[in-house]
């Protein structure tokens, strides 16, 4: 039996081999860190409403919907107690809505990736880094915010796919080394590069 700072009952279980087995239990999510959830299950399994929280109950980050140990159903995203995002899920799989984590959020439609966009502050998702976009499932677009070409300045860059693969506009190389490189892209083949200016 778990009790709040109020004495009040918040979790009630019972454990079998050490082991949550049936009721609601408050557990750590991992060693590194401060969050808990408050769980239920049934027969080992996590059943119904989760609840992720930071140290307090009310401090809500995520809900999220068991059926037999498997996320289906709504999942809530919350930051400072207002709600930022929903995702439904069906049979483990993210359904309809948007998946938000510290360095992005992603938007599914009818079971497939519809939209991704990256932040440039874990903590700020007011400014975007980059934004890619998918037509059923594969990748169509892509506009990078990231960097600024000196002789095109442009608010944003953008980059066509045809069959998954640069087409037409700017694509940012993915390659992780210490100079940035942008390739500009007509009828498919690679024209330009461009790189840092240090």
């Amino acid at each position: 039996i778990v009790f709040n700072e109020e004495k009040q009952v918040v979790a009630k279980g019972v454990y079998k081999n050490g082991k949550p087995f049936n009721g609601t239990f408050v557990e750590q999510l991992n060693d590194h860190s401060d969050d808990y959830e408050l769980i239920n299950v049934e027969n080992f399994r996590k059943a119904g409403l989760q609840k992720v929280f930071g140290y307090r109950l009310e401090n809500l980050e995520k809900t999220y919907t068991m059926k037999d140990d498997k996320l289906d159903g709504l999942t809530t995203f919350y930051d400072d107690g207002k709600v930022t995002g929903t995702l439904e899920y069906k049979n483990n799989e993210p359904y309809n809505g948007t998946l938000i984590s510290n360095e992005k959020a992603v938007i599914y439609k009818n079971g497939k990736i519809a939209e991704e966009t990256y932040f440039e502050d874990l903590y700020s998702k007011e400014r975007i880094q980059k934004q890619k976009v998918y037509d059923n499932g594969i990748l169509s677009k892509v506009k990078n915010y990231s960097f600024t070409i000196s002789e095109k300045p442009q608010e944003f860059y953008e980059g066509i796919y045809k069959n998954g693969k640069p087409f037409s506009g700017y694509f940012e190389t993915e390659d992780n080394r210490e100079f940035k490189q942008v390739d500009y892209f007509e009828n498919g083949t690679r024209k330009f590069q461009y790189s840092n200016d240090y």
